[in-house]
């Protein structure tokens, strides 16, 4: 037997030793732990390195968050909106970072999402100041090949001159808005068909636009603007305007009934009619934008918070908001030529 024994630890001898090495590495190491205690509860036993740094990570945020809500922002923090986690300050798989205001956003965004930045996102790959998108879509020589002082159309404006006016640099009739859309920004507005007024010499029995003159509030304002029938009211044409029947639900035992109510249709260039009944608040989609003056003797100047139907005056010229459509804007000049801003 004895034999047998010694014959068995000549044999196993290395692996038990090996066995009873690891063992005791990880006794020690669980003694060790369980030794460390938590500052904050001394029946825990204290968080790894991993957790101490995760707990710091979301200390740094916590002072972050309030430092940006005192109104100020850290030198080092990645300015803008968190996109996905909002314990996250750095731009994850998917997400992009804005290079002019460092907010994060998806990544199939073509534009800032921050109101108070709104600039396009653009990759310039020979860094002559117009977009590989833009430079595919007409006949520059190529993305990678600084072409901005070519001129395709040979109408006297540069490649750069038409993308920064938001013209067709390989159509000569097409030249470049003196401005640039520096930021756009889109509301829910309210507005109400107050009533009507009608001028003498017209008839109650008769809907006349020499005669009947529309009273609209605009935005919940408690002025009141007197349009006549068939003219325009912030870009809006007001017409037509029909007397029809509106069903009337009763209440406590009264049967519904039919009243007569006036509607006033309003419409803008490339949008949809709008119907406003008499004395019920109704909805409109503005689109407001900054222009910034590209050239002339306003060079420089930012018009801010423009809509259809505004005008403004830039180097001795007149400019009608005539159109806004998605991320298009179009200009009428006191000429009666058309700019398209994009």
């Amino acid at each position: 037997m004895a034999d047998d024994l010694k014959k068995t630890l000549v044999q196993y001898g290395d692996k038990v030793l090996f066995g009873l090495f690891v063992v005791v590495l990880v006794a020690t190491a669980a003694f060790t732990v369980m030794g460390t205690k938590a500052d904050s509860d001394p029946k825990v036993p204290a968080l790894d390195g991993a957790r101490k740094t995760e707990e710091a990570v979301a200390d740094r945020i916590s002072e972050l968050s309030s430092q940006l809500g005192r109104g100020g922002i850290p030198d080092d923090f990645i300015k803008g909106g968190f996109a996905t986690d909002e314990n996250e300050i750095a731009p994850r798989k998917g997400e992009k970072q804005c290079e002019y205001c460092g907010w994060i956003c998806p990544e199939r965004l073509k534009r800032c999402p921050n109101p108070e930045c709104r600039k396009w996102f653009e990759n310039d790959d020979d860094k002559d100041g117009m977009p590989n998108d833009w430079e595919d879509r007409y006949s520059m020589v190529d993305r990678y090949t600084p072409d901005a002082d070519k001129d395709p159309d040979g109408d006297g404006f540069t490649s750069l001159k038409e993308y920064l006016g938001g013209s067709n640099p390989d159509d000569p009739k097409s030249i470049p808005s003196p401005f640039r859309i520096t930021n756009m920004e889109r509301k829910v507005i309210d507005v109400l068909f107050q009533g009507y007024t009608i001028k003498e010499g017209g008839s109650a029995d008769v809907i006349d636009q020499d005669y009947w003159v529309m009273q609209i509030n605009y935005g919940r304002n408690t002025e009141t603007e007197f349009v006549p029938l068939g003219g325009y009211f912030r870009g809006y044409r007001l017409v037509p305007l029909e007397k029809t029947k509106a069903l009337r639900k009763g209440k406590g035992g009264i049967p519904d009934w039919y009243e007569d109510v006036y509607v006033l249709t309003i419409q803008r260039r490339g949008q949809d009619p709008i119907e406003l009944e008499k004395g019920k608040w109704g909805k409109t989609n503005e689109t407001y934008v900054n222009l910034l003056v590209t050239r002339g003797k306003d060079s420089g100047k930012v018009y801010q918070g423009r809509t259809v139907g505004d005008i403004i005056v830039a180097n001795g010229q007149r400019f009608e908001f005539l159109e806004m459509r998605g991320n298009k804007v179009i200009l009428k000049g006191s000429e009666g030529e058309i700019y398209t801003l994009y």
